[in-house]
This record gives structure tokens, sequence and C-alpha cells, in this order.
């Protein structure tokens, strides 16, 4: 998860494009989906917090979430850039299926 975080960044270091941090972010998301990350590597130190003497779990979010608030993209906006970018995968997909 850090790795990813530290991605994101580079990418809006290097890009400075809201655009290129969610594509990342997707293809992070991807990976994660397909199985291809160890489910090991996504425990984070503290992510199961105490208080009150009740355990809870942290609520987790997207890492691109974070990275973007500066620039004024929020949750809703990156959640919508990705649907945008899924939809526009399989509707090119579909155009390559012969009928």
């Amino acid at each position: 998860m850090t790795d990813v975080q530290r991605a994101l960044i580079a990418t809006f270091d290097e890009a400075r494009s809201p655009e290129a941090v969610c594509d990342r972010l997707g293809r992070a998301l991807d990976r994660l989906r397909a199985g291809e990350v160890d489910p090991v590597a996504l425990a984070r130190p503290g992510g199961v917090g105490r208080r009150g003497g009740v355990l809870r779990r942290r609520r987790t979010h997207p890492g691109g979430r974070d990275v973007l608030s500066p620039v004024g993209w929020r949750e809703r906006r990156i959640r919508r850039y990705l649907a945008d970018r899924t939809n526009a995968s399989l509707r090119r997909y579909a155009d390559t299926v012969p009928e």
C-alpha cells in the first residue's frame, strides 16, 4: 500500500495531472483485483486501532484520494474517473469482438 502511495505521488510530481495519477491507481487496482498482489503486502502497521477498549478497523481509501486532495479531486471524482476509464476499456474491447 505504501509503495502504491509513493508511486502515485511520484506520478503526480512528474505529470502534474490528476488523470495520470488515476490511471496509475486504476492499474494498481486492476492488479489487486486480478490477485497479483500478495495480501501480506497490503497489511499496514496500525491497520487495526484500539479505542476505548474496543477494537475497530480503520477505514481504508483508494491511494489516490489523499494525493489528489490538494488539487480538488475528492473520492467521488476519482471514482467517477475510474468508472469512465473502465467503461471506455470495455467499449474498446467490445469493438474488437467479431459479431
